[in-house]
């Protein structure tokens, strides 16, 4: 049995579709809200014409990462664990739910593999853990920086990924895979998922900056063939292209068929922008929306070097501009 934690979010609900296509897997996932099942149902149908099929293999339950008793029963008879649930936040006040989440649920479900004996534990971090050197592209070795201005949500994927390391140092086999922005179908209203919509609804403006991207398919293919190796203890960075926001809008906007962003928006101005926010909502007159750090994520470029995977496994990244093709297909203009 293979339990799947965060199967209602972009990465969970693919990795769903990818082993439900398997007769072999037994898959069990966990969810708290059942309005978000009708949602990845949605997703699989758009994804196969089998996809409804797919979708009623598997055995949903419903838990928490913080309530032990909910988890325990979902442990029952798993023999893998892929943990993709967390919280993504910028926001200064979501620290404490950051680490609830990110660093207690975490604690929660190595704990519970040790107990359980499960035989591979995948977990899903982010390329935030990483430590930038300057006009270098980010990899494995790129260690945790503490003296860095690193967000509350770097600080709390940290804090799991130690969760995860102490584990495997009491004997759980474990693998660490930290994709960088993951693109991908279904998803419009979160996350990377925004970028397809923003664009899609006439933005105007890009920032000057740049990121890496990598598609959903390919950290699923990636997590999948992990998994079932015989590879145990290694963190991986999964990215496939480093693009600025710039080309990667135009990218989309030529899939969609709508014009693209072509107004300039500079690192200082955007920084302008999240001081004046944060007095906003520092004064209650609006929700934080850009923070500093973010200003800095978005003004200026990083890049990440993705290739250590294909010294352990035979993988290769498909084709970014046909992923983002695909993706841009299945938008519900």
């Amino acid at each position: 049995m293979i339990l799947v934690t965060g199967g209602t979010g972009l990465i969970g609900s693919h990795l769903l579709f990818s082993l439900t296509q398997d007769k072999k897997y037994k898959v069990r996932a966990i969810y708290r809200n059942a309005h978000s099942l009708e949602k990845v149902k949605q997703l699989f149908v758009r994804l196969s014409p089998q996809g409804a099929e797919y979708f009623s293999t598997i055995e949903w339950v419903a838990a928490d990462l913080s309530n032990l008793p909910e988890l325990e029963k979902a442990f029952v008879g798993v023999t893998f664990v892929f943990h993709c649930a967390g919280y993504i936040s910028f926001v200064p006040q979501d620290f404490d739910k950051l680490i609830q989440i990110n660093v207690q649920g975490t604690a929660n479900m190595v704990n519970l593999s040790l107990d359980f004996g499960v035989k591979k534990f995948c977990y899903v971090s982010s390329v935030a853990t990483l430590s930038a050197l300057p006009h270098v592209p980010i990899d494995e070795e790129n260690d945790w920086n503490s003296e860095e201005n690193n967000t509350d949500y770097a600080i709390s994927k940290h804090g799991g990924e130690m969760e995860v390391w102490r584990a495997s140092q009491e004997g759980l086999p474990v693998l660490i895979v930290n994709p960088s922005v993951v693109l991908g179908a279904g998803f419009y209203q979160s996350g990377s998922g925004l970028l397809f919509k923003k664009v899609a609804d006439g933005l105007k403006y890009y920032p000057t900056g740049g990121t890496g991207f990598v598609a959903v398919a390919d950290v699923v293919r990636a997590m999948v063939q992990l998994q079932f190796s015989e590879v145990v203890g290694q963190q991986f960075v999964l990215n496939n292209q480093n693009l600025t926001y710039q080309m990667l809008f135009g990218k989309i906007a030529q899939a969609l068929g709508v014009k693209a962003p072509h107004k300039k928006i500079s690192h200082l101005q955007l920084r302008c922008l999240a001081r004046l926010d944060g007095i906003c909502s520092f004064l209650g007159l609006k929700k934080r929306a850009l923070t500093l750090s973010a200003a800095d994520a978005l003004g200026l470029m990083t890049s990440y070097n993705g290739n250590k995977i294909k010294d352990f496994v035979d993988f290769q990244y498909t084709n970014l501009d046909e992923e983002i093709l695909e993706i841009c297909a299945k938008y519900p203009l």
